[in-house]
């Protein structure tokens, strides 16, 4: 169900008012919640920072328009090689080092310093999702597009209960959950296809807003929707 968030106040009918002080505690400042401003790494100052991603080892990459610096699970930055990357919508990284780039004239896949296009050449991906048994599915704005078992990219056709098509163009970002499902935003809502067919989530069904412009999928089953107005959050 979507996640919102109420205050409810309940009267007894019949029972006078009590007048109570609140307790009192003092909560004190847990680390996570000291904000740490990085400007420079080592002897290196940084400028903007053009991507954050995390890996598949679980390594958070941070790339500027000049730089590309590591931080491993201990805390310690490293410098990486920086390879000149296309212009990208979107970067994910898929296995073995792979990392495939959403760009407005396809998408391109980078590893050992090389790149090369990878399919949908002429399109322009808005967005890139790797499920965890290697498919992988892109939206563009000439629809959703899903490799088969050969690795080829195949267009989606999606459906609805009354008939109507959806992702046929302006799809905006695509991601698979922890169970393998693939989910669809375009402006008309959510589409998640399920074991028993593509499940549609409208205004109606309690999307507050569906101007998508990122998602991402966490291990414990949520689903996080980026707007243009805020952060849509789905407990799946």
């Amino acid at each position: 169900m979507w996640r919102r968030a109420c205050w409810m106040l309940g009267l007894a009918a019949g029972l006078p008012a009590v007048a109570a002080d609140p307790p009192k505690a003092t909560i004190g400042v847990f680390p996570q919640e000291v904000p740490q401003q990085v400007t420079q790494l080592g002897a290196v100052s940084l400028g903007d920072i053009g991507g954050l991603l995390i890996d598949d080892q679980g390594a958070l990459h941070l790339r500027t328009a000049t730089q590309h610096w590591v931080m491993n699970g201990a805390g310690d930055w490293t410098a990486a090689a920086l390879s000149e990357f296309p212009a990208a919508n979107q970067v994910v990284v898929a296995k073995e080092d792979r990392w495939l780039l959403a760009t407005d004239n396809g998408v391109y896949s980078w590893a050992d310093g090389q790149q090369q296009l990878d399919g949908l050449a002429g399109v322009k991906v808005n967005s890139l999702a790797v499920s965890l048994d290697g498919r992988q599915a892109a939206a563009t704005e000439q629809g959703v597009f899903e490799t088969d078992a050969s690795g080829e990219w195949q267009p989606l056709e999606i459906y609805d209960a009354v008939g109507r098509q959806w992702g046929v163009r302006d799809v905006r970002v695509v991601v698979y959950d922890n169970r393998g499902q693939l989910w669809v935003g375009q402006p008309a809502g959510l589409a998640c296809r399920s074991d028993e067919g593509w499940v549609f989530y409208e205004g109606r069904d309690g999307l507050p807003y569906a101007d998508f412009t990122s998602a991402a999928a966490g291990a414990d089953g949520r689903i996080w929707f980026g707007t243009r107005i805020g952060l849509v959050g789905w407990d799946n």
